[in-house]
């Protein structure tokens, strides 16, 4: 599911028990030298692998121009540690493939945090 943080802050906030968040390194980098239908792309190809490490009832949404959170109800520190994890490594291990080529990214995640 995908919602803008303030939908996510209104309706998700209360039955959440982590939530971790990263930023993409140099996203703004690939906008400003490919364009923003390049950037788009590395954006659904990113959504798109998260989407198939989380799990249904988790809650990834993007904050900024790079950020995201990810929210995982019924998750302890540990779990949530495994899966900010799991997902650094689905973005850093293969390249996305654009107009412009491929590109690899990787992500900086801050410490998950219990609610």
């Amino acid at each position: 599911m995908w919602l803008n943080m303030n939908s996510i802050v209104r309706c998700a906030s209360p039955m959440l028990s982590q939530s971790s968040s990263f930023d993409v390194d140099h996203f703004k980098d690939v906008n400003d030298t490919y364009g923003h239908i390049v950037g788009d792309q590395v954006l659904q190809s990113l959504t798109a692998r998260c989407s198939q490490t989380l799990r249904s009832y988790d809650v990834m949404a993007r904050y900024g121009g790079e950020e995201f959170i990810v929210m995982l109800p019924e998750t302890d520190a540990a779990q949530a540690y495994l899966v900010a994890e799991r997902l650094r490594t689905t973005v850093a291990e293969t390249p996305i493939e654009t107009k412009a080529g491929r590109q690899r990214l990787r992500s900086a995640w801050e410490s998950p945090v219990s609610r």
